[in-house]
């Protein structure tokens, strides 16, 4: 993943999972059921360096979500 990749992509938490938007593609949503997520109140999300996604919830603490994955 290059450094441009992590950029252009937008990242948003919100109650009940993950949306990705990276224009011109359509909005793509990562819903807690269907990722297996183990909380759907999604609070915060990060990609590290490696590509990796960090996920933390209310109540449920933090989720590292593997490259390749979502």
């Amino acid at each position: 993943m290059s450094s441009l990749e992590l950029v252009s992509n937008i990242w948003m938490a919100l109650n009940g999972g993950l949306v990705k938007y990276n224009p011109p593609q359509p909005l793509k949503f990562y819903d807690a059921d269907s990722y297996g997520y183990f909380n759907k109140w999604c609070t915060s999300f990060s990609l590290d360096l490696n590509g990796d996604g960090w996920l933390t919830t209310k109540g449920a603490g933090i989720a590292k979500l593997k490259k390749g994955t979502f």
